[in-house]
């Protein structure tokens, strides 16, 4: 316990890391290890099994009384029962033998004061068990049979135990038949019991004796057999106590992390927001010492990947180049040399003649580019393919030795690959498929983009490929700007998808992506901002694996630990 102490800030910085601890610290409060140290300044504590037989009196009392009905004994706890040890004072019990479980009082609408409270499901929080509203009956009106509770009983939620609701009534009220008000006997706190019902050692035993595959439930003869350590009365206290303590030092310190992460996000998104502004240079030279300190969380890697793209669309990744080349051929020049070359293609009857694309408007244009750049749409720098899928009952059309097929992609194949190539997918297609479907066949540097289920994956295809119907690719007419055209897609895929049309699943058409506005740069700089995007993301990627390297850590910390307390 002393360890766990010791190194408690440690452990627990990743909000993550929180839930575990507290798992174990009632894992080790139903042990007994957190009150080592009571036990030996409290000698002469009155034992559990004494506890024990004043509960078996108090129900022969009861029962004479008639307050209760006598139960069939409980089966002897064997060994093979027992998960752990626990100390000579306390004493093995089952649920049933030290509560009332499953003895409820019914009640209707019409035997309920308007100002009684009325708990359901829904009030309680599940894991945490806070209580997240109190509702009388007047506000709640209710026509189903409820179960009445008292002030101390433990409320739990049979209901998938998974959920972890169990709270401690603060008054009378009537709650949902889902919840079980528990009455304990021999004076037990019921706040030592509520613990015990939410330990994992609990959660586990009762997520695999319930019945019911779509409302599971805990049901209440294996809850009633359940077995409970029972420590003597007032070292449930002091477990209460020191519990409650330690969950409480663990808010505080997790709500220091919320705090520390808040405001460390706040920053990040200031910087990133001013990157987009005309202090790109010094902003980036300002932040650069500090990557591994401001972006320590995912999200946070995730905007910088996002604000990196748009700052290599802008241009301005690129400004302290063009000072240092101001001869460069213009973006203008090269769209002209595209021109020739879509006319030379349609001469030689290689791809047809299309309509003209729409000027572009000044309310169309959502940045401002270098006057080296031109705006255009991606329809006229590049030829946009859309897919096909062959008949799957026609064999033919699917080739048998899938390294000598032609590779056909599908969107989940490129949510499967990590990289920004790929040159096959889990099928290929014969030539007599590609022929009796529409799917086409793209040279290699071809760049996919997913147009549906879902928008976005991008890829540039290593070999010739051809793709299914989600899919509309673009092929620039001067092939070395496929780079430069991979990172603009996925640049603009947030946009993409609000622009998207569809019920079951959005898409966008071709006559839509052949229509969105590309910013266009000198070819020179477009490899040059190819270059910095690529360093830029490799930083990226070495962000992400300090984060997973952390957390990782603090998880083996956090493990090796609990290993050492528990042993």
């Amino acid at each position: 316990m002393k360890h766990l102490l010791q190194h408690f800030k440690n452990i627990s910085t990743s909000p993550q890391n929180i839930d575990k601890i507290k798992d174990l610290i009632l894992t080790l409060a139903i042990q007994g290890k957190l009150t080592q140290n009571w036990r030996t300044q409290n000698p002469n504590t009155q034992s559990a099994e004494t506890l024990f037989q004043e509960i078996q009196e108090e129900k022969l009392r009861l029962i004479n009384e008639k307050k209760i009905k006598k139960e069939k004994k409980f089966p002897e706890i064997t060994k093979e029962e027992i998960p752990f040890a626990i100390p000579n004072s306390w004493k093995w019990t089952r649920l049933g033998e030290i509560s009332n479980y499953g003895t409820t009082i019914k009640v209707e609408s019409k035997d309920v004061d308007k100002d009684t409270w009325i708990l359901e499901l829904e009030d309680i929080e599940k894991k945490t068990s806070r209580l997240i509203q109190k509702v009388k009956v007047h506000t709640r009106h209710f026509k189903s049979t409820k179960n009445r509770f008292t002030k101390n009983d433990i409320i739990y939620g049979k209901l998938r135990p998974y959920l972890d609701k169990v709270i401690v009534a603060n008054e009378d009220g009537v709650c949902s038949t889902e919840l079980i008000p528990i009455k304990t006997y021999g004076n037990i706190n019921p706040f030592y019991c509520r613990l015990f019902l939410k330990s994992s050692f609990f959660i586990q035993y009762a997520n695999s004796s319930t019945h019911g595959m779509r409302m599971p439930r805990l049901g209440t003869s294996k809850a009633k057999e359940a077995i409970c350590p029972l420590p003597p009365l007032e070292e449930q206290k002091q477990i209460v106590s020191t519990v409650e303590k330690l969950f409480n030092k663990l808010d505080q310190l997790q709500e220091k992390t919320v705090q520390r992460i808040k405001l460390k996000e706040d920053f990040v998104t200031s910087a990133l927001n001013e990157l987009n502004s005309s202090k790109t240079v010094e902003v980036w030279k300002m932040l650069t010492p500090h990557f591994k300190t401001f972006f320590s969380e995912s999200k946070n890697v995730k905007e910088l990947r996002d604000t990196i793209l748009q700052l290599a669309i802008q241009g301005k990744l690129t400004q302290n180049w063009r000072a240092q080349n101001p001869n460069t051929q213009s973006a203008e020049t090269l769209f002209q040399e595209i021109q020739e070359e879509k006319l030379r293609l349609i001469k030689e009857k290689k791809i047809k003649k299309e309509k003209k694309f729409p000027e572009i408007t000044k309310e169309e244009i959502p940045f401002a580019i270098p006057n080296s750049w031109k705006w255009t749409r991606l329809g006229e720098i590049s030829k946009i393919y859309g897919g096909g899928t062959p008949k799957s009952t026609e064999l033919d059309y699917y080739s048998v030795n899938s390294k000598k097929g032609i590779p056909w992609i599908t969107p989940a194949d490129l949510g499967r690959i990590k990289t920004k190539y790929i040159s096959r997918g889990k099928k290929d297609i014969s030539e007599l498929g590609l022929a009796k479907s529409s799917a086409q066949l793209m040279p290699k540097g071809a760049v996919l983009f997913s147009s549906r289920a879902p928008i976005g994956h991008t890829a540039i295809a290593q070999n010739p490929v051809s793709t299914n119907q989600g899919f509309k690719s673009s092929v620039p007419y001067i092939l070395e700007m496929n780079q430069y055209i991979y990172y603009y897609l996925n640049s603009i895929v947030k946009d993409v998808n609000e622009k998207a049309t569809g019920t079951t699943f959005k898409e966008v058409s071709g006559a839509i992506v052949s229509c969105f506005i590309c910013p266009l740069p000198p070819l020179e700089e477009q490899k040059q901002i190819v270059s910095t995007v690529e360093k830029l993301l490799t930083l990226c990627d070495q962000l992400e694996e300090n984060i997973a390297k952390s957390k990782t850590l603090h998880h083996q910390w956090s493990k090796s630990i609990s290993k050492h307390i528990t042993i």
